[in-house]
């Protein structure tokens, strides 16, 4: 019997595990450049420390902490998750003394949302898709993706299914935050 298909939406666990910031003012907010595209080719890796604030959480950094808004992975989790990044993610460098990380750019755009079925709310001038409320997915077009992002919001979310958290959870990687957002069946 086939298991049905779940979707989350990825997040750092900002709650439980420490924070990196980037330290140059000059660069735009990572999550405002990863569109779903290559960008490898004019990256410069930016320099990013531990932020060390009374207000944050100061436990271990994790393996996914949070960075600016953008997803980053440690060296662990590069290691680990490979093989499910190669074919959808760019992985970036970044400079960081407390441990090797990376940004994670999610390349691989998934036209899987059924926007008749799901719940949007929509710029009045564009009519262009603002924000998600309620996913629904075509899960006949996620058949072979782990790591995704949809056209409709293409700087964020990133979207993984239950084959991604599941290797997440049996090599014990820390700091992932997965919210169910769709199951095949309960549109």
């Amino acid at each position: 019997m086939r298991m049905p298909t779940r979707v989350y939406r990825l997040r750092a666990d900002a709650e439980r595990y420490g924070w990196l910031g980037v330290k140059r003012t000059e660069m735009r907010p990572l999550a405002l450049i990863l569109e779903g595209n290559s960008i490898l080719d004019r990256w410069v890796p930016p320099v990013v420390n531990r932020i060390v604030d009374d207000e944050l959480p100061q436990g271990e950094l994790g393996d996914y902490p949070f960075l600016d808004g953008a997803p980053a992975l440690s060296k662990r989790s590069v290691d680990a998750l490979l093989d499910m990044l190669s074919d959808s993610a760019e992985l970036l460098p970044l400079v960081c003394d407390v441990g090797e990380y990376y940004v994670l750019n999610v390349t691989r755009i998934v036209d899987a949302l059924d926007e008749a079925a799901s719940e949007l709310t929509r710029f009045e001038s564009s009519g262009r898709v603002m924000e998600v409320v309620r996913h629904v997915f075509v899960s006949e077009r996620l058949t072979g993706y782990t790591v995704f992002k949809i056209p409709q919001t293409p700087r964020a979310p990133v979207f993984v299914t239950e084959v991604f958290r599941r290797r997440v959870l049996a090599v014990g990687l820390r700091g992932f935050q997965f919210d169910l957002v769709w199951e095949e069946g309960t549109s």
